[in-house]
């Protein structure tokens, strides 16, 4: 088996822990069969942020998560030379402390920290105070801290452990960042839920309602698989060129990827032009700023 089909079906198990439990693989079947059934269900299934969900999913991912670390100090401690110098985890010799250069890693922690603030710089100016207002509860701390955690782990440790072997560092990041967008496809069965439920509110006409919410559902996956393919491309970048693996770093850009949010490119709206000359000055600037640091770190790093 090739080693992207080997990443395939890791990827698989990775995201298919979430239908061991019972009642996600119910309800991903009651989408497929009778949608009004699925939507019969109750809000656990269509919310992600329903605390019964919220515990089933977290058990899975860190369950998968832990597996996945497991199967990466075997990697890491077969490629290493010297065995007696990696210590009781070979993960955080090579990926977290840098072979021993803590110093190291964490200067390259911080710049490419820096670097992204800088890449979102324009974002963060748009979108204001506002993007500091946010609840600080089980729900940032997931999507902030454990999903980056164990999403970095597994995508670009673990599957770029994998790719790096046999193919050129960009195919490499190309393809862990496209297996991480389509991961995401499981959003779609409570999309489908949720657009049922918009038919029968609004009493549309719809003879065929199954297909109708699949169609609608469907297209809204174009923009979640744009938005992690390229945070997989950025964080991607960050963990083989940047950092030379160095996995806190990509951590740190993908908690900040989810927490300032894609950019919205509303300044393009605005009917003054000194504005958008304003916002489209902080969108290039920040690309020069990150490619800047992001480029000297590199180059330190060879």
């Amino acid at each position: 088996m090739s080693d992207v089909g080997i990443c395939a079906l890791l990827c698989g198990g990775f995201v298919g822990t979430i239908f061991l439990w019972r009642k996600e693989r119910t309800f991903a079947l009651l989408c497929m069969k009778d949608i009004e059934k699925a939507w019969e269900c109750g809000p656990e299934h269509l919310d992600r942020n329903d605390p019964s969900t919220f515990r089933r999913r977290l058990i899975s991912f860190v369950g998968s998560t832990a597996v996945s670390w497991l199967v990466l100090e075997y990697l890491l401690f077969k490629e290493a030379r010297d065995k007696t110098s990696v210590g009781p985890s070979a993960v955080i010799h090579f990926l977290f402390c840098q072979e021993g250069n803590v110093l190291r890693a964490l200067h390259v922690t911080v710049s490419t920290a820096l670097a992204t603030l800088a890449l979102f710089s324009g974002t963060l100016l748009e979108k204001g105070i506002a993007l500091f207002q946010q609840d600080a509860n089980e729900i940032f701390l997931r999507d902030n801290v454990i999903c980056p955690t164990g999403e970095e782990i597994f995508f670009r440790a673990l599957l770029l452990q994998i790719l790096l072997q046999r193919r050129s560092v960009t195919s490499s990041i190309v393809i862990s960042s496209a297996l991480f967008a389509v991961s995401h496809t499981h959003h779609i069965f409570p999309s489908v839920a949720w657009e049922y439920r918009y038919i029968m509110g609004n009493n549309e006409p719809q003879p065929r309602k199954k297909l109708v919410c699949w169609r609608r559902a469907a297209k809204k996956l174009p923009g979640l698989y744009l938005c992690t393919f390229a945070c997989g491309l950025l964080t991607g970048y960050c963990y083989v060129v940047v950092g030379k693996r160095n996995l806190p770093s990509t951590i740190v850009t993908h908690a900040l990827c989810n927490f300032i949010g894609p950019p919205t490119f509303d300044f393009l709206q605005e009917k003054t032009w000194l504005k958008r000359l304003v916002y489209g000055g902080a969108y290039c600037g920040g690309i020069a700023g990150w490619y800047i640091i992001t480029s000297t770190v590199a180059r330190r790093s060879t």
